[in-house]
């Protein structure tokens, strides 16, 4: 049988704990560190929690499916999660780790059911907020809704700051975070108030990566299948280079005041740098 073994900080000597629980290591994934326990959703729909002081799990509260991050998402010290319960349908939730402190956070679609829940698409974190992507579909599965939101952790400070659904292409540059939404054909710049959200000027096609390198971001476009490198301070777009036989890119990295990344290209693998001087 397979054993839990801790390590006490500043020491190399392994403590047996015991053996796992029946749901390790077959029905979870992904935990998640919350203060003194590990979060995941065992499956199919369970938030659970485990205390591995005592070896021991704890049902938290039972979750939506149908989404891209079953995962519950940590973010200054609190797990946000989709919380389903008979009263609101999927929705925002919240949990410190266990049963007393989890909970429903947020009616983000203020429709009740028999509306489709809530669906989560991507998670980023900017200055203690967690910023995250969700839609929903009204009550004829007509009119879908997508959306941005920031929250601090309390209902009160879950806002909406954006149209469109941020699906994890963000960065953070000078004190605000840029994002896109949809399908990367919008940019938006948010510091993390409702008020202090606006809308760029649109790129020159679907943003594909953004990477802040000191006041500029540095942003992979993709337009009618051709890809090509820009400079971006939100309100005027510059283009460096173009990738000719590109079919695909990889998140570029910053090193010192230069993007490194690469390229697919037909029968090869190239890896370009640049300075954001124009080829």
């Amino acid at each position: 049988a397979e054993r839990l073994v801790r390590i006490a900080a500043g020491t190399t000597t392994p403590i047996d704990v015991g053996p796992l629980p029946l749901l390790f290591p077959n029905h979870a994934s992904g935990w998640s560190v919350i203060g003194s326990r590990a979060i995941s959703v065992v499956s199919p729909d369970q938030l659970t929690a485990f205390d591995p002081s005592s070896n021991t799990t704890q049902f938290l509260a039972t979750v939506g499916s149908g989404t891209r991050t079953p995962q519950p998402f940590v973010a200054s010290g609190s797990g946000y999660f989709r919380h389903t319960d008979s009263l609101y349908g999927v929705e925002l939730g919240l949990t410190d780790g266990t049963l007393a402190g989890t909970a429903r956070l947020a009616d983000l679609n203020a429709q009740p059911p028999p509306t489709w829940g809530v669906q989560y698409c991507a998670y980023g974190r900017f200055r203690g907020l967690a910023i995250f992507g969700a839609y929903w579909w009204d009550r004829g599965r007509i009119l879908r809704t997508d959306a941005t939101f920031v929250s601090d952790g309390t209902s009160s400070g879950t806002h909406r700051i954006a149209d469109g659904m941020y699906w994890g292409l963000g960065t953070d540059i000078g004190g605000n975070f840029v994002f896109a939404t949809g399908d990367g054909s919008e940019l938006w710049s948010t510091d993390g108030s409702v008020a202090g959200s606006v809308h760029l000027l649109q790129p020159p096609g679907h943003v594909q990566s953004l990477t802040a390198v000191g006041a500029r971001i540095f942003a992979v476009i993709e337009h009618n299948g051709r890809f090509e490198l820009y400079l971006t301070d939100g309100r005027i777009w510059t283009l460096v280079a173009h990738l000719p036989g590109a079919n695909s890119t990889f998140s570029p990295v910053r090193i010192g005041e230069r993007i490194c990344f690469r390229v697919w290209e037909p029968g090869t693998t190239a890896l370009w740098v640049s300075d954001g001087t124009a080829a």
